[in-house]
């Protein structure tokens, strides 16, 4: 509408300086047809440099995630640096139970990892610029500016046995993993932690069940798992 408005105007400013023969009214017409021909780009530039007739608005994503990983005990989620500095990264994982690895965008966004005893889920808050209303929208919605990102904060909720990883640092430990020797002392390295910690637990519980004991095992293998992979990955 505001382009329409603009070659109204322009026309109506021609007309009275062109074919309108009484020079007193083409001089008022030409002059109401430049104001309202300086009011419009002035419209113009504002919509389009400061959002004129538009609001911030946050738009929340959750989306549950499964991890990339080169095991089922091993949950990793990877990111890839961009650039030379590294500083900008995308995040890669899986949507749910589907094996198509998804990844982030790395426009005008920022990351964040977060440990949640819940599902692992990405919570995605992207900030857009909306028309405030249909006014608005009718004016300026030939700019095709609603819905301009603004920023996108990315806030992954995984649990804490999970590893964030590098691609890099990945490929290295894909590597152990498929060098039986070394995958091999590392599972023996867990396994004496584990039965230290175990033995330990008992003698301050004797009354400690199976049931007890199964589930701090699997706790300890957890974390030293972890620690063993961090030490690799840091090596």
């Amino acid at each position: 509408m505001i382009i329409i408005l603009l070659a109204l105007f322009t026309f109506i400013a021609y007309l009275g300086g062109v074919y309108v023969k009484n020079r007193s009214l083409s001089n008022v017409i030409r002059i109401i047809g430049d104001l309202c021909l300086i009011v419009i780009l002035f419209l113009i530039v504002r919509n389009d440099n400061y959002h004129l007739g538009m609001q911030k608005v946050t738009k929340t994503k959750t989306t549950y995630i499964s991890a990339v990983a080169p095991n089922k005990e091993l949950p990793m989620l990877i990111y890839k640096q961009l650039g030379t500095d590294g500083k900008d990264k995308i995040y890669l994982y899986k949507n749910g139970n589907s094996n198509k690895i998804q990844h982030t965008n790395p426009d005008k966004t920022i990351n964040r990892v977060k440990i949640t005893k819940q599902k692992p889920r990405l919570v995605t808050q992207k900030r857009v610029w909306q028309y405030q209303n249909k006014f608005s929208r009718l004016m300026f919605g030939i700019a095709k500016n609603d819905n301009h990102h603004i920023q996108t904060v990315n806030t992954f909720y995984v649990n804490a046995n999970w590893l964030v990883a590098s691609d890099k640092q990945m490929k290295k430990l894909n590597k152990v993993f498929k060098d039986p020797a070394k995958q091999k002392q590392m599972e023996s390295e867990i396994e004496q932690k584990v039965m230290a910690d175990l033995l330990q637990a008992k003698q301050q519980n004797p009354q400690l069940s199976s049931k007890q004991q199964d589930k701090l095992i699997k706790q300890l293998t957890d974390k030293y798992q972890s620690q063993i992979i961090k030490k690799l990955l840091n090596n």
